[in-house]
């Protein structure tokens, strides 16, 4: 088996007991379970916290106050028939514009420039924990889980 490893920086964005995650589209049609933090890649020779503001900042148009580093995650999984291998650096993050991101509602879209648009939710924490809803990267739920006590 061949590919690439991607390197990613995502963000834990809380909002009293929401949290904003972005839905993933995969073989099931109109299946909103599957959500994954928000972030993207790490670009060669940039530090992930670096990465973390300047994907934040290019997706939701906010800036990162501060950013708490809460661990790494591997992540081996299949999206649309295709295998992906990602190591996923994790920070809980504080915006200055918290206020204005939670009143672009429940669910926004997010286009960011040559990538294919997504929705942006706001989830009650509940329905990880629960298994209504499902949090990627995975074993992300219990790094978080952990921060949360």
């Amino acid at each position: 088996m061949t590919g690439n490893i991607r390197a990613l920086a995502l963000a834990y964005i809380r909002h009293r007991d929401d949290v904003l995650v972005m839905r993933v589209k995969d073989e099931v049609p109109g299946d909103a379970r599957f959500c994954r933090l928000i972030g993207g890649g790490i670009e060669f020779g940039e530090p992930s916290e670096a990465a973390l503001r300047r994907e934040l900042a290019e997706e939701l148009g906010v800036t990162v106050t501060q950013a708490r580093y809460l661990g790494t995650v591997e992540n081996i999984f299949v999206h649309l028939g295709q295998t992906g291998h990602e190591i996923c650096q994790i920070y809980a993050v504080t915006l200055d514009d918290l206020q204005a991101l939670r009143q672009r509602g429940d669910r926004f879209e997010v286009t960011e420039d040559n990538l294919t648009p997504y929705t942006a939710v706001w989830r009650p924490w509940d329905d990880f924990t629960s298994g209504r809803a499902i949090l990627f990267p995975n074993n992300v739920l219990s790094l978080l889980q952990a921060e949360k006590r």
